[in-house]
Order: structure tokens, then sequence, then C-alpha cells
């Protein structure tokens, strides 16, 4: 009789697990219930015992679903009114991402920022390390323009 139990929860591997491999409708420590079921398909559904209001479990986990206004909107990367990043700041975070690039040989690069425009002056080895330069500068938060001035040695 214990066989017949353990083969008919058994899961994925062998065995229940931590309960996330589970087929049937227990509600487990996640917070959903449902898992991989036998056919391979996955059901996600919130827990009626959790509170899920807040877009939260018990645990802190924000996984950006309320319990009937469906996927919550993000507000990441909206800074307050009239906020601006300062020169300054740009200015070290485009010098540290080209430092710390494998492609860039930055050793021959100078940076200037004024008002969000960063400029780069200086020469570079490829004309592929002059792009990533610019894609780089283009990827800092706060940088408006680039303007691109390298020169490619030969």
């Amino acid at each position: 009789m214990a066989n017949d139990n353990r083969s008919r929860n058994s899961g994925m591997f062998g065995y229940e697990g931590e309960g996330y491999m589970r087929g049937g409708g227990d509600e487990l420590s996640t917070g959903f219930s449902g898992g991989y079921g036998r056919r391979g398909e996955y059901n996600m559904q919130p827990s009626r015992h959790r509170d899920f209001d807040r877009g939260g479990d018990d645990r802190g986990w924000n996984i950006g679903y309320g319990s009937d206004r469906g996927p919550q909107q993000s507000y990441r990367g909206r800074g307050p009114k009239n906020y601006v990043r300062s020169d300054e700041r740009i200015h070290e975070d485009v010098c540290e991402r080209l430092a710390m690039d494998h492609d860039v040989d930055a050793s021959e690069i100078e940076v200037n920022v004024a008002g969000g425009v960063v400029t780069l002056n200086g020469t570079v080895d490829e004309r592929q390390a002059k792009r990533l330069a610019e894609d780089i500068c283009e990827s800092v938060r706060g940088v408006k323009d680039v303007q691109n001035n390298l020169r490619v040695t030969r």
C-alpha cells in the first residue's frame, strides 16, 4: 500500500520535492495551486488562501498581478518631475562602462558631457569599437545625444 501512494504522488523526479512540480490542486508555500500536469502543461492560478490584492505573496514576492485588475503597470524609470541627471554622474557612468567593456580599448578616448550630450574624442583600433563606444554611451541613463568624434587608426 505504501508503494501505491508513492507512485501515485510522485512528481517529475520521483518525489514531490518542495511542491512546485505537484500536479494536484494542493496549495503550498508557493501560494499557487497547480504545477506541471501529467501532459506537461503548467497551471499558475492564484491561491484562494493568500492575499494577492497587494501584488505579492507572504514572502514579499511581487508578481505584478492584482486580484481583479490583471497585470499592474510598472512605473520603473519614471523619476520625479524636473529631475535631470547631472553631467558629472553621466560622465562617471559613461567612463565606467567604457572601462569595463571587453571589446573597447578606452585608453585613448576622451569623454566630455555638457547638457546631457556626450562627446567622444580620440582614437580606437577598429570601426566596431567606435560604434560600440557610441552604443555604450547611449545606454547610460540621462544621455540625450552622443557626438562621436572618434577616429579609427590603422
